[in-house]
């Protein structure tokens, strides 16, 4: 649970880092995290 809570943390936190997550950018990270 532990390793799965910090994955959803750090994909929250790039999603929220990127400028325009609604781009093709929002599935690659939830694809490759």
């Amino acid at each position: 649970m532990r390793l799965n809570y910090h994955c959803l943390i750090r994909r929250m936190t790039e999603y929220l880092l990127l400028p325009e997550p609604k781009t093709n950018r929002k599935p690659m990270i939830i694809s490759v995290r």
